[in-house]
C-alpha cells in the first residue's frame, strides 16, 4: 500500500499496516472488528 511506504519511507513514522486498514475497513459512526488471530474483518 502506497500509503504505508509514504509513511514509513518519506515521512519517517514507523507505523504498521493495521493503521491504514483501520482507515479503509472502517465507515464514520461504526464499530469496526478485526479479529488479527485468524486475519479475517
Amino acid at each position: 500500500m502506497m500509503e504505508r511506504v509514504i509513511e514509513n519511507e518519506y515521512l519517517g513514522l514507523r507505523n504498521g499496516i493495521l493503521d491504514q486498514s483501520a482507515i479503509l475497513l472502517s465507515s464514520h459512526g461504526s464499530l469496526t472488528y478485526m479479529n488479527c488471530k485468524i486475519l479475517k474483518v
